[in-house]
This record gives structure tokens, sequence and C-alpha cells, in this order.
């Protein structure tokens, strides 16, 4: 059952104009810490992790309902702050891809060890483009470059795999992108390149 406070301050902030921005901004903020320490509550109680679940699921559909309040680059760092420090990976992955930080979620993965994961992430963000014959944004084909010293040494045939699936070696159509590039921007051994470079490897 929502807290009495929180019922109040959702009522408070539906009823404020879109451009009362500070005051929107500081009842949201308001609102993920009530969200986040319900959450906290509820893990103590026998039904705890379905309860919490439901929470999450509830807490995800007003990140989306305010995403354009929570997206502005200080309110949104706020909100991964207070999220980050309940231990929320979940959340904190849905917020991220709501507001389309790719690279925190990369490195969110990687915190987590969940390597295959970063590279199916990688891999659907550029096929959205790919599949409608549009060429990936730079912030995601410069992800390739960042992260793939690291997917490489963890996911290696995961990693080959996305990078023959999605015709990587069509970046160089782009004067900072290219294939050369992105193999030679980390030191690993050519044979981690040869070795089963002809096969294929779906992300699973």
């Amino acid at each position: 059952k929502p807290s009495p406070l929180k019922l109040y301050l959702l009522e408070k902030l539906q009823a404020l104009p879109v451009n009362d921005k500070t005051q929107r901004t500081i009842l949201c903020l308001w609102i993920v810490e009530i969200f986040l320490s319900e959450m906290t509550e509820l893990e103590l109680l026998d039904d705890g992790p379905e309860a919490t679940r439901e929470m999450e699921l509830e807490m995800g559909n007003f990140l989306s309902q305010y995403r354009s309040t929570l997206s502005v680059s200080e309110c949104a760092e706020t909100a991964f702050q207070l999220i980050s420090s309940h231990g929320r990976v979940r959340v904190l992955l849905h917020f991220a891809e709501l507001i389309e930080d790719f690279e925190r979620i990369m490195t969110i993965y990687l915190q987590e060890e969940k390597y295959v994961d970063a590279v199916k992430m990688l891999r659907n963000q550029s096929m959205r483009y790919i599949e409608r014959r549009m060429r990936p944004p730079e912030k995601i084909e410069i992800l390739f470059y960042k992260f793939s010293p690291t997917l490489m040494e963890h996911a290696p045939e995961a990693t080959v795999a996305s990078w023959m699936a999605l015709g990587i070696a069509r970046f160089a159509s782009r004067p900072s992108g290219s294939l050369s590039r992105l193999i030679f921007s980390f030191n690993v051994p050519r044979s981690s390149f040869n070795t089963r470079l002809s096969g294929s490897w779906p992300v699973q």
C-alpha cells in the first residue's frame, strides 16, 4: 500500500505545470528516494522478494512517466546516485535504458561481470538502426571501441560474433572508425582473432 506521503507527493507532482521544472525535479527525486526506502523495508517482510519486485515495477512505471524530468543531466545523475546507494541494479539498468545512457549500462554490466549481456546490449541497440537501414549513432559505435578490449578478454566468441553479425567493418565509412582501429585499440594476441574467426557464435 503506498505511503500517505508518497501519494501526497504524487498528487502534487501531477498538479504542477510542465514548465515548473525546479519543483518537478525536487518532487521526482523525493519520490524516487521514497520508493527506494520502501523497497528496503519490504525486504524485511515474509513476502519480501515478491513485494519488492512489485515495488520495482511500480517504480519503473514512475520513472517512465516522468522520464522527461528525470533525464535532465543533473537530475539523472542524482537519481543514479540514489538508486546506486540502495544497490538496486535492476532499477539502475531500467532507468539507464529509459534515458538511453548506454555507456552506464555497459559499465553496470561489466561491474556485475555480465559480459555476454553487455555484448547483447550493444548488438541489440545497433540492430535497431541496422534493421531500418540506418547507421547506428556514433554514441553507440564508440562504445564498441571503448569496451571491446574488456569484452574480448571475458566474452571473446560473443564479441567477435557481434562484430561479424553487425558488419562492423562498415564502420570504416566514418573517418574516425575502422575495423583495424577496433582490433588494434587493445593489445590482444593475433591468435585471438584468428581462432575460429570464420565461424559463427550467436549471442545466446
